[in-house]
């Protein structure tokens, strides 16, 4: 019995040492990238659209070996779109995954929330979409590819006043730090321009009737409104405007580039509307329509605002762990990014500023007969 016991000890001792030595190899021959975003909920379009976006760049290089050796791997999280699954949704990233780097591929909220937590971690992070300026603010390991909610903000006010000659404009915004900064800079921009707002309120994630809202606006006369938010209500504000005989240009933000939420709620309503955003199919540029050509082969669809952002994040931390030779030293990656200039993504060609933010044209996007149509773009 003793002899028995000594041998199943042993046993379990070469078991131990079998399962470290090939946890110690997967872990030679991966390079984890971490990417959190709503996967589910109702905001799952975004997400999903972003993990495409990032999953055909990681499969890009892995067919041609991956990085010095390793093959690389996306290791997702679902945030739902809120600050406090974004909170676990990190936690468990870093600290259970073991990732080496991060794709923060959510809103402004749950990114804002968790920054700190990012940069004091010491993960090199490419933000793909979130746009409120505090994401980058007091923190040395993040970077993001997107224009801030204010840039488009003034961008949209810039079309309204100089493009569409308007002066008069109603406000509602959703409870958001995103449409909050959208909303402030538009206001700025229009009142510094000798325009006027003439009604400003806020509406809740979950509200779905617009109608006292909205007619609290016709009655403040206005020329056009500006409702930044996501594609859900944009859908909804276009269609409860139409109801109430409302026959007034609508904007929005960068949130409602999701076609098929847009364009599926909204119908025939949304015909007109124009909206900020980042990507249009429209761009020739050859590497713009080598991406749509691969992605409509896999997908049978054009690509989103969200997907090209998460393509570019990925690209662009990508071509940073090659620079720095993977993964090893996190610092080094950090380095490499802050040093990234010209690079030519699909949204657009960018420099990393000292802030860790880009210079990169706005583009404007109006919805005609359910196709979304370049209308024109302005400087940030």
């Amino acid at each position: 019995m003793r002899k028995w016991g000594v041998v199943r000890g042993l046993e379990f001792c070469l078991f131990l040492v079998l399962a470290l030595f090939v946890g110690t190899a997967n872990a030679q021959t991966e390079i984890k990238v971490g990417f959190f975003a709503p996967l589910s909920g109702d905001y799952a379009e975004d997400g999903q659209e972003g993990q495409r976006g990032a999953q055909m760049v990681i499969d890009a290089v892995n067919d041609q070996g991956g990085i010095a050796g390793k093959k690389l791997k996306l290791v997702t999280e679902d945030d739902r779109g809120t600050s406090s699954d974004a909170v676990n949704a990190v936690q468990k990233l870093i600290d259970q995954s073991n990732v080496d780097a991060m794709l923060a591929a959510s809103y402004s909220s749950p990114v804002k929330t968790v920054a700190k937590t990012l940069d004091r971690r010491g993960i090199p992070t490419v933000v793909s979409i979130a746009t409120h300026p505090d994401v980058t603010k007091n923190v040395s390991h993040i970077f993001r590819v997107v224009y801030t909610a204010t840039t488009q903000g003034q961008a949209a006010a810039d079309y309204a006043v100089n493009d569409m000659k308007l002066k008069k404009f109603a406000i509602i915004a959703l409870e958001t730090d995103m449409a909050k900064a959208c909303s402030g800079a538009f206001a700025a921009y229009v009142k510094s321009h000798g325009g006027e707002i003439v009604f400003q309120d806020t509406f809740k994630e979950n509200d779905k009737d617009f109608s006292a809202l909205l007619t609290a606006v016709k009655n403040a006369k206005p020329e056009a409104i500006y409702a930044p938010s996501y594609a859900a209500q944009g859908a909804a504000i276009a269609q409860q405007a139409k109801s109430l005989g409302m026959d007034l240009p609508l904007l929005g933000s960068d949130g409602w580039d999701s076609p098929s939420t847009l364009l599926g709620n909204g119908k025939e309503a949304v015909n007109g509307i124009v909206y900020t955003t980042s990507f249009s199919v429209e761009d020739q540029r050859p590497v713009v329509q080598e991406f749509i050509r691969n992605y409509k082969q896999k997908y049978n669809r054009d690509p989103s605002m969200v997907t090209a952002q998460g393509y570019d994040a990925m690209a662009v931390l990508v071509e940073a762990l090659k620079r720095a030779g993977g993964a090893a030293d996190k610092e080094a990656v950090v380095k490499v990014l802050a040093g990234i200039k010209d690079f030519k993504g699909v949204t657009a060609t960018f420099t990393f500023t000292p802030e860790h933010e880009v210079i990169r044209d706005i583009v404007l996007i109006q919805v005609k007969d359910q196709k979304l149509k370049y209308v024109g773009s302005k400087k940030e």
